[in-house]
């Protein structure tokens, strides 16, 4: 499986991993989700391996794993589709205040040099509206399902 690779170097803890999900295709989306959260709660912001795979028809998926032996972190988002490894590694790295390059030690550029490769059907704005007003947002590793909360 040939594969489109950026890498990461966040500049914070990572976002809850639930909010790819309404940033990528919208609230309620089935996807199919594995990474390592610190004791399986989903709102930890220490994880550094992420798969996610859209059920929905599209195939679309994505991964994210540390760059071995990277100090500081680096993380790996990989895709068959390009322009979905773009759009999860603009995510991360707008959401960590990281950066990103070609390679792992390649020279830092801002979130917004993904832009061109977001792809043109992709509403940038849209899409950074619905993960800023999703529930996810008042996820606290204490409290992680607020959607449950009375």
């Amino acid at each position: 499986m040939d594969s489109t690779e950026v890498f990461i170097r966040p500049g914070g803890p990572r976002p809850d991993f639930r909010l790819f999900m309404p940033f990528l295709w919208g609230e309620g989306r089935d996807v199919d989700t594995f990474g390592n959260c610190e004791a399986g709660n989903p709102a930890d912001r220490s994880w550094t391996e992420l798969y996610v795979r859209d059920r929905e028809g599209s195939e679309e998926r994505f991964e994210i794993w540390p760059v071995e032996g990277a100090d500081p972190l680096v993380l790996r988002v990989s895709s068959p589709r390009p322009d979905i490894a773009a759009r999860a590694a603009w995510f991360i790295a707008t959401e960590t205040d990281g950066t990103w390059a070609d390679t792992p030690e390649g020279p830092p550029h801002s979130p917004n040099a993904l832009v061109d490769r977001l792809g043109k059907d992709f509403d940038l704005a849209a899409a950074a509206e619905r993960a800023a007003c999703s529930i996810w947002r008042k996820a606290t590793p204490d409290a992680p399902y607020p959607n449950l909360s009375g």
